[in-house]
């Protein structure tokens, strides 16, 4: 299982972490508050994807991953988002910022809750798509 919320698009910041942009610049401050507090992540990873579009267009959006080493609850989501908010996570979208938890091996969405509610949403946007995207990994975390 892994948690995903996007963290920019374009140059616009969606999520900070005590109001500085989430970025390999200040990754140390994210492991700091992420070191041994939940049992089930495993890792941590900032995911960057350009997405191409028609007429040569493309949009850069980065997200972070949490990896669960096991299944979670939807209680377990929930508690995961609040120590999220509790440790400095900040959305700064004007609207809903959704955050997802996605099955591995089927690429299905679990569960689609609003971060700044921790209410959840009711599209079924989020399907499963062919895209032409580009991706690069870069990992923040992992637990010993």
């Amino acid at each position: 299982m892994k948690i995903r919320i996007y963290c920019s698009k374009e140059k616009e910041k969606l999520l900070q972490i005590n109001n500085e942009e989430i970025n390999l610049d200040n990754y140390k401050k994210i492991n700091e508050k992420l070191e041994d507090i939940i049992e089930y992540i495993s890792r941590v990873d900032i995911l960057y994807a350009t997405k191409l579009y028609e007429y040569n267009k493309t949009i850069n959006i980065s997200s972070l991953i949490f990896t669960c080493n096991r299944d979670i609850t939807e209680e377990e989501f929930k508690d995961f988002i609040e120590l999220l908010k509790r440790i400095g996570f900040k959305s700064s979208m004007k609207k809903k910022h959704n955050i997802l938890c996605v099955d591995d091996d089927y690429k299905e969405v679990i569960f689609n809750y609003n971060f700044k509610t921790n209410k959840p949403n009711n599209d079924n946007k989020y399907q499963k798509k062919k895209n032409k995207s580009l991706y690069k990994q870069q990992n923040l975390y992992i637990r010993n």
